[in-house]
């Protein structure tokens, strides 16, 4: 397999020498690169990934995740290798300064960042109980902390007890779509002012994966999601920030199929079509990377 090194330039040089790239044993330079295409061309490119717990929380194996499909993906269109980190973020008012400390810690070629339906589209019955006084936030907590191990939220018994509770006690939503357009707005703004070298993309999720064939749910959540994505739409076209908003699924399909067994997460074949649906966005944005680094050269 191919392997990656460190090189030894300093942390704000040139983003094209901060990788080599050394070929299998087995093939000659010459037969690996095309003379024709820059130095830095089959060097890494280097994708920071604002994601969501899609990416970590699921009972499909790291290969199978929509970011390393989207790896084999770029590399299998472009040759070069795709490299990702990946960050969880929330609709929080200090996303901006987190987002600023990751730029400079990861140093990416690239950045996508996902907006999450989940933040404006799930009714938790934890943020319910949050609203209930010191005991119901320490129930609310213990909720959030359960539902974050994916043992745990795979357990039909703990599903069971989330649906319970959602009838009893009621639910409330994380975040209004107000607070979503206006935190996702500075983030957007902070890594284009600050980070300009860096071709930046939005994708935002299809709503049907969350509420699945439930139509007055449906209904109700395409209302939070035109409130988020609409405003979110403009600002990214006059930032200049291509925005990929999965309006239509491509084909027919059940979204139930793509959901894991918490009912929240992806399967396998929901994180095939997350990868569908990014890889054209990635390659977007490279090539824009590419673009700014041969002006450069």
């Amino acid at each position: 397999m191919p392997r990656f090194e460190l090189g030894a330039s300093s942390s704000r040089t040139k983003r094209s020498a901060r990788l080599s790239y050394t070929p299998p044993k087995d093939t000659t330079l010459a037969q690996f690169a095309d003379r024709n295409q820059p130095r830095w061309y089959h060097l890494a490119m280097r994708v920071l990934r604002l994601g969501n717990s899609a990416d970590a929380i699921s009972t499909v194996p790291d290969e199978g995740r929509a970011y390393r499909l989207v790896e084999r993906m770029f590399e299998e269109r472009t040759g070069q290798p795709l490299k990702t980190s990946f960050k969880r973020i929330e609709p929080r008012p200090t996303m901006p300064q987190i987002m600023d400390r990751w730029m400079a810690e990861f140093e990416p070629d690239i950045a996508l960042l996902i907006i999450n339906q989940f933040w404006y589209g799930y009714a938790s019955a934890p943020k319910k109980l949050e609203k209930m006084g010191r005991t119901g936030k320490l129930v609310a907590r213990a909720g959030f902390k359960a539902a974050a191990i994916p043992w745990v939220a795979h357990n039909p018994v703990f599903r069971l007890a989330r649906g319970t509770a959602r009838r009893t006690v009621g639910a409330s939503y994380l975040y209004e779509p107000e607070q979503v357009v206006e935190s996702m707005k500075a983030c957007i703004t902070l890594l284009r002012e600050k980070h300009a070298g860096v071709p930046l993309g939005v994708w935002s999720e299809n709503a049907a994966v969350l509420h699945g064939q439930d139509k007055r749910l449906g209904r109700e959540l395409l209302t939070r999601r035109n409130a988020v994505h609409g405003p979110l739409r403009e600002f990214c076209a006059a930032a200049d920030v291509p925005h990929y908003l999965l309006d239509k699924p491509p084909k027919p399909i059940d979204f139930r199929e793509l959901r894991d067994v918490d009912h929240i997460h992806l399967n396998a074949a929901g994180h095939q079509y997350v990868a569908d649906t990014q890889i054209d966005l990635v390659l977007e944005l490279a090539a824009r990377a590419r673009a700014a680094q041969a002006a450069a050269q």
